[in-house]
């Protein structure tokens, strides 16, 4: 595995867990010419990369918006939960997101 010149963290490294597996992730406990420990869950992310402003000009008009998600096994969809902060209403909406 390459990393770009100052993207490395200090102290940790880098591995694919399980051995093999096609993506690597930071463990904090290395084991060079060793099996990889399990290090515990890693947790999943998600990067919101953008809103489109000009869906919140027009009345009516649905958010537009794009982000990313991964996890260690996979990603089946995302919930996201929301609340329309400029009406009396109290009832939190969810919708699933996936692609």
């Amino acid at each position: 595995m390459r990393l770009p010149a100052g993207e490395s963290l200090q102290d940790l490294a880098y591995s694919r867990y399980a051995d093999g597996a096609r993506r690597f992730v930071v463990n904090n406990i290395p084991s060079p010419a060793a099996p990889n420990v399990d290090n515990g869950v890693v947790k999943p992310e998600l990067s919101l990369l953008g809103v489109d402003l000009d869906t919140l000009t027009i009345p009516e008009q649905r958010l537009r918006f794009r982000a990313t998600a991964t996890d260690d096994v996979g990603v089946m969809n995302v919930s996201l939960l929301w609340r329309r902060l400029d009406v009396p209403d109290a009832i939190t909406k969810r919708v699933i997101l996936f692609d």
